[in-house]
Order: structure tokens, then sequence, then C-alpha cells
């Protein structure tokens, strides 16, 4: 009887079932014919797996396909004869497709495996990106057609209702992150987020100085990256995005009172501001990446202190020592937060960082894993 070979390629875990199965011949434990029998039947379900999954790829990139001809053309009218609509027509068209977009959205939510529970869930991975996009789509041209009617009927603009469209985008975007978790959703929330304060802001006449637009963006950052994470997916974009708004806006607070606007008051104020806030990310911050914490909150961390020192030593010292000073910050910072999160696991595993260290080293496995 032939003797049964071990696989010598193919993925890693093709690799290690295959090499039990021969082991399993080898000694006896399994029959050479039940070994073949698994592998042909293992070939054909992989195949049938492979084919659903081909299908599945075509449904949704004609999705992705559909969602992105229909803004690009409706961005085409726009830039062409959209001027020659009436203002009714302007407003039923945006209105028909971002109702069909929406259609298609919960018609693909209602027939994945699970219905709406699978979309919002783990069930079916592609057709929640599907939906995601669509929904943000539809929420794209649900502002648009907003924009359109606002514009008609104020008598004064868009501008100081542009917080009004906005506040659609977010809407719409959050009842699609919540039908469907995921990327797309999620920046149509941050984009709808971002510009309902800076449009509620200016509407409201607050925009004469630095100081209130920067605590208004530096408060977004904040809730945005402490709140919403536990909401919206994937967490990781979530406080990406928050942090890297925390940093802009503290950062252009602080710049912008070093430089000076308006009375020395808000220029004081402005300092101060910025300050406390990149303080505030930088304790914050490292503070929940030792804890466990994601990598944004470690790059957050890591850039407050430097970014602090460029703005507030570049004309004192010059930019090449404020550098130095930001890459030595840099350095610290990453060797305590390297330090400190070591040693917390260490603990939790009930063994010394040094004992670990010799487990790595003999190649023994650490203890609890």
């Amino acid at each position: 009887m032939a003797t049964t070979q071990a696989p010598q390629s193919g993925s890693v875990s093709d690799r290690a079932w295959e090499q039990a199965l021969h082991q399993l011949s080898e000694t006896g434990v399994l029959p050479r014919g039940a070994a073949d029998s698994v592998r042909t039947e293992h070939d054909k379900i992989v195949e049938q797996q492979s084919g659903r999954r081909n299908r599945g790829r075509i449904v949704e990139l004609a999705g992705y396909a559909g969602a992105a001809l229909t803004v690009l053309g409706v961005t085409g009218i726009s830039s062409q004869l959209w001027d020659d609509f009436d203002t009714s027509v302007q407003a039923l068209a945006l209105a028909g497709l971002a109702v069909g977009l929406a259609a298609a959205a919960i018609g693909v939510a209602l027939t994945a495996p699970g219905g709406i529970a699978g979309t919002r869930g783990a069930g079916s991975v592609a057709r929640t990106r599907l939906v995601g996009v669509l929904g943000t789509a539809a929420a794209v041209l649900f502002a648009g057609t907003a924009a359109v009617i606002i514009d008609a009927v104020s008598g004064d603009g868009i501008g100081p209702r542009l917080w009004q469209v906005f506040a659609v985008l977010l809407v719409g975007s959050a009842l699609t992150a919540w039908l469907a978790p995921g990327a797309a959703p999620t920046l149509g929330v941050g984009a709808g987020l971002l510009g309902t304060v800076l449009a509620g802001v200016d509407s409201l006449g607050l925009t004469d100085n630095q100081l209130t637009p920067g605590l208004a963006l530096i408060a977004l950052g904040v809730f945005s990256g402490l709140v919403l994470p536990r909401v919206l997916r994937p967490p990781a974009l979530v406080e990406a995005l928050s942090i890297a708004l925390w940093l802009f806006a503290a950062a252009m607070t602080l710049d912008a009172g070093i430089g000076g606007f308006g009375d020395q008051q808000d220029a004081v104020g402005a300092e101060w501001v910025g300050r406390l806030a990149l303080l505030a990310l930088l304790v914050v911050g490292a503070g929940l990446f030792v804890r466990g914490g994601r990598w944004p909150w470690a790059a957050g961390a890591a850039l407050a202190l430097p970014i602090w020192v460029q703005i507030e030593f570049a004309g004192a010292l010059g930019g090449a020592v404020a550098m130095i000073m930001a890459g030595l910050a840099l350095v610290a910072i990453s060797v305590v937060l390297t330090v400190s999160r070591r040693t917390r696991r260490a603990g939790a595993q009930g063994e010394s960082p040094d004992e670990r260290d010799a487990d790595v080293a003999v190649g023994a496995p650490p203890e609890g894993r």
C-alpha cells in the first residue's frame, strides 16, 4: 500500500491539518482510505465556499460601483446642467436617488443571513459593508436635498443654516452606523459631527477669534475619542480621527494664542486652552494605553508633548533645537509607555518581567498563554 505523503505547500492551516492526517494514518489511528476521503471532502467544501465568496464579492462590488456612479452622476449634472433645472426638480431628483439607495440598503440588510441582526453582528461581513456604503451615500444625497430646499425657502441664503444640512448627514449616517456598523458610516458620522459643530459656531457669530472654534473642536475631539468608540466601528478608526482632531485643535489654539489676536485676554486664554488640551491628551492617552488602550492613544500621547514644545519654543530656541527636544520627549514617552505596559502585563500573569524574558529566551511559553 502506498504511503501517504505529508504536504509541503499551502497555507499554514492547510499544512497543519494535512500533517495531522498524515500522522494519524502512519500510526494506524485512521485507515488510509479514510484520510483520503477527508481530503476529498475538504477540497469540495473549500471549492463551494470559494464560489460563494466570489459571488458575494461580485454583488458587493456591483453595489459599490452603483453608489459611486450615482453620486458621480449627480456631481456631473450639477457642474453642467444643474442650474437649468427648477428648484423643485433638483430637490425631487436628489430625494428620489437618496430614497432609492436607502431602499437598496434596507433590502440588502433584510435579505442578509439573520436579517438586520446579521448586518449588525458578525453574520455577513460583505453585506454589512455594502449596506454601510449604500446607506452613507443615501445620507449624503439626503443632505444635498436638504441644502437645495433650505436655500430655496430661506431669504438669506444657506450660510446661516448650513449646520442643518450637516445635521441631516449626521442623522442619516448614524442610522446607517446602527444598521451596519463599519468604516463608511463612521466617516459619515464624523463629517456630519464636524460640519454641524463648525457651521453651528459660525451661525452663532462666534468665529471672530480662534478661542471659541478651538474650544468647540477640542470638546468634539474629547467627546468623540472617549464616547463614540463605544458605539461606532471600527473603534480604532474612531479614536484615530478623534485624537487627530484633538491634536489639531489644541495646536491651532495654542499657536493662535502665542501669535496674538484680538485683545490680550483672548490671546492668553487661547494659549492656556491649547496647553491644557495637549497636557490632557498626554495624560489621558498614556493612561489609557498603559491600561490596554489601542494604538491611537499611544500616538496621541507621544505627539502631544513634541507639538507643544515645537509651538511654544520654536521662536525662542529655533526650529532645530525645538525638534531635538521634541525627539527626546518622544523617545522618553515611548520608553515609559513600553516599560509600564510590560510591567502591568507581567503582573497580571503573576510573574516578573525578568522571569517572562527568561521564558521567552529559552522558548518556553509564558504562563496562561
